[in-house]
């Protein structure tokens, strides 16, 4: 049910509000991001992947996120979705923040890739 940032486009020019509504959009998303975590562990297939990728919208640089949706996508047995969705976090870790994936997530997309 999370549509985005609470209040978004409402402006107030006063500090404290702005603070506070800072403070609650910010914990809005993290109830939604948790909520959608533990939704994904609940589903499977497409619907799985829906909310991963949901999830990825909300919280594009959570590592756990992309293995997520490469592991459901190489489950549903679309290897080139799998490892376009790593390729995808890779150039966009070295973009924002340069630096590479995890082992972990290098060592399921070599898991992947050794798939085909």
């Amino acid at each position: 049910m999370y549509a985005g940032d609470l209040l978004d486009g409402f402006g107030v020019r006063d500090p404290a509000f702005e603070e506070w509504l800072r403070d609650e959009r910010q914990r809005y998303r993290e109830l939604a991001i948790a909520a959608l975590r533990k939704l994904v562990a609940g589903e499977t297939g497409a619907n799985a992947l829906a909310v991963a990728q949901r999830l990825l919208v909300l919280a594009p640089l959570q590592e756990e996120s992309h293995r997520t949706v490469m592991r459901l996508h190489a489950e549903a047995g679309d290897i080139g979705a799998a490892l376009r969705q790593y390729e995808s976090w890779r150039d966009l870790l070295k973009r924002e923040l340069d630096v590479v994936p995890s082992p972990e997530t290098e060592a399921l997309h070599r898991h992947i890739r050794d798939r085909t």
